[in-house]
């Protein structure tokens, strides 16, 4: 294969996804339980499918996989399933915060009434409150039977990252490739404080979970070929060229050709690709299965985050937004960030899990880091948008995050306390302190 080839197909992505029109992207995953917290899947009476069945008559139409119903679209949003029927809502890129918002509640006040008459919830949270992944079906795509098989003989962690998991993903633009290259190091270098600050997980296969980010925990095992920090030396340019030798050299699990998915057990991407036959949509899937901390596309993905009940999801959108279009922010955190590796971020990872905000970067802590991030987030953002940062900036004084919340709240009230991470549409005219006390009152 001809590498110079190889990747410009992949540079030629990232190249068309240049832009300065701002915009975020929000995708936003949750799990459905019934009213013991159980998590419901996708198979069982008043399960998944039958919940997105229900949704069809609202104006939704239906992605199928064979007989099955895996998704929905509707204006500008999509529903897609997670492995374990996780489900998940990703909204169009836009530059409003509002918008964005408006376009979740319309979702969930579709949502709503279904889940209501079946007795379940719908939570944003990090990881499963009580079922255990042994007693979660994968959804029907047949990729993801493929894809356990493969993880099996990589990371002891991987199905819960599969079927466990839930998380919150911003994306960003890029104007061109010094800009590309500024903002993907800014986001590995903050990627332990975007974990920390929205740690949703009090509890892992039904137990308390001790330490902190059980997320970070479980990507940190799952398959380092393709998760984690992108491997990037002391004062390397990361650019184009360098995301694509990434990406070259890790083995894809599955690509897309002509319609169907082939599966190349252990061959490297640069075994695989004819970069003059693939189609630019068969280039980006291969882009699509890689999972590191930070990933590119036609945008920058942020996905460190666990999932967090609005009003926090929107905060840390507005986190993310307020930092990466502040040209000042962009500049102050990548001079910080020069002198670090990806091996001091993932020392970072590790040590948060212990020493949660105390934990340091470049002789800082966390929580001093989340006080300045937070400074600059509040004047990259215009006056409607602020608003939106008052979640965080309680967070942020506090030192704290929604799982050190939620354990208060589940030593008093028991599993009620998961009811603070359920979403409605009363949600959205609630506080986080308000949500949390919907708990202690029912």
């Amino acid at each position: 294969m001809d590498i110079k080839m190889q990747q410009d197909r992949f540079m030629d992505v990232l190249k068309k996804g240049e832009s300065s029109c701002q915009q975020i992207g929000i995708e936003l995953e949750h799990i459905v339980v019934d009213n013991n917290f159980n998590t419901v899947n996708y198979y069982q009476q008043n399960g998944i499918q039958d919940i997105l069945k229900q949704l069809l008559p609202l104006g939704y139409n239906g992605d199928y996989y064979e007989e099955y119903l895996v998704g929905l679209t509707k204006d500008n949003f999509t529903i897609t399933l997670e492995p374990g029927g996780q489900l998940e809502i990703s909204i169009r890129q836009s530059n409003s915060l509002t918008e964005i918002k408006g376009t979740y509640l319309q979702f969930i006040t579709d949502i709503s009434p279904i889940l209501a008459e079946n007795n379940q919830h719908l939570l944003a949270i990090g990881y499963q409150p009580k079922t255990s992944i042994a007693d979660i079906p994968f959804n029907p795509k047949p990729r993801y039977e493929q894809m356990a098989n493969y993880f099996l003989k990589k990371g002891t962690m991987a199905h819960n990252m599969m079927k466990g998991t839930a998380a919150i993903q911003v994306s960003i633009d890029y104007t061109c490739e010094s800009d590309f290259i500024k903002k993907l190091k800014v986001a590995n270098f903050l990627t332990p404080l975007f974990a920390i600050l929205t740690d949703n997980s009090p509890c892992f296969e039904g137990n308390r979970y001790k330490m902190h980010s059980v997320r970070t925990e479980i990507w940190q095992n799952t398959d380092n070929d393709r998760s984690g920090i992108i491997p990037f030396k002391k004062g390397e340019v990361f650019g184009y060229q360098a995301y694509a030798n990434y990406l070259l050299n890790v083995p894809p699990i599955c690509v897309l050709q002509n319609g169907d998915l082939n599966f190349y057990d252990g061959k490297k991407t640069k075994e695989i690709l004819d970069p003059k036959t693939y189609t630019e949509e068969e280039v980006e899937h291969i882009m699509g299965m890689v999972f590191p901390d930070n990933r590119a596309k036609k945008y920058i993905e942020i996905r460190s985050a666990d999932s967090i009940p609005y009003p926090l999801s929107f905060g840390f959108a507005a986190f993310i937004k307020g930092i990466f279009y502040n040209q000042d922010a962009v500049e102050y955190f990548w001079d910080l960030a020069k002198p670090v590796c990806s091996e001091d971020i993932e020392k970072t990872k590790a040590e948060l899990k212990w020493k949660g905000y105390n934990a340091k970067i470049v002789g800082t802590s966390l929580g001093q880091l989340a006080e300045k991030a937070y400074r600059y987030a509040l004047d990259g953002l215009d006056k409607e948008e602020i608003q939106y940062l008052n979640s965080m900036k309680m967070m942020i004084d506090k030192r704290q995050n929604p799982k050190m919340f939620m354990e208060q709240f589940l030593d008093k009230h028991g599993q009620a306390a998961f009811k603070s991470c359920a979403v409605t549409p009363e949600t959205f005219h609630k506080d986080v302190l308000e949500n949390i006390g919907l708990c202690c009152n029912d």
